[in-house]
């Protein structure tokens, strides 16, 4: 007896697409999964105290070409910026940040060779990223502004805005009560 292949039936291929689907689903939960335990471990293994908000740093803020000074102020509602000279002046909402990282910015990574302590705090929003150097001592211009006079108070910075904005997920994807 000769064996015929039948070709597959909507309903098959349906029922394909819809375990397929399952599958992505339920990796993309686990990886979640691991991704939350990972950050709640490394919480507990080195909490980091969330200063008395609002707090004020000098910034400097980086530009595709060049920087400026400013100051910038960190709220739980906000991050706030105003240069010096007052053409730059930013108001980024806690909750519309999309992501929070230690970067260099837009440049290419072949250009930098420094240890990750010196990178900058980058924040991600709808249509514009920002990058910020908090900064110690007093400076006039963003030119005398040094890589190893931002580090400590960008890492400080870097850790209170991600603490704000996964706090801010983790609440917009918290069940409401009604």
């Amino acid at each position: 007896m000769k064996m015929v292949r039948r070709r597959p039936t909507r309903r098959m291929q349906g029922d394909n697409e819809r375990g397929f689907l399952r599958k992505r689903a339920q990796e993309a939960l686990r990886a979640a999964e691991r991704a939350v335990a990972i950050r709640e471990r490394l919480t507990k293994q080195n909490p980091v105290p969330l200063l008395s908000l609002p707090v004020s740093y000098r910034a400097l803020h980086q530009h595709r070409a060049g920087a400026c000074l400013g100051n910038l102020t960190v709220t739980a509602e906000a991050v706030d910026y105003r240069s010096d000279d007052g053409k730059d002046v930013f108001h980024i909402p806690i909750h519309d940040i999309r992501s929070v990282a230690r970067s260099m910015g837009s440049l290419p990574d072949a250009l930098w060779t420094i240890p990750a302590d010196f990178t900058g705090c980058r924040l991600e929003a709808p249509g514009r990223s920002y990058g910020f150097f908090a900064v110690e001592g007093e400076f006039k211009s963003a030119n005398e502004v040094k890589l190893q006079d931002t580090a400590k108070k960008t890492k400080e910075l870097f850790e209170i805005v991600y603490r704000l904005w996964q706090d801010s997920v983790s609440a917009a994807k918290a069940p409401t009560a009604k």
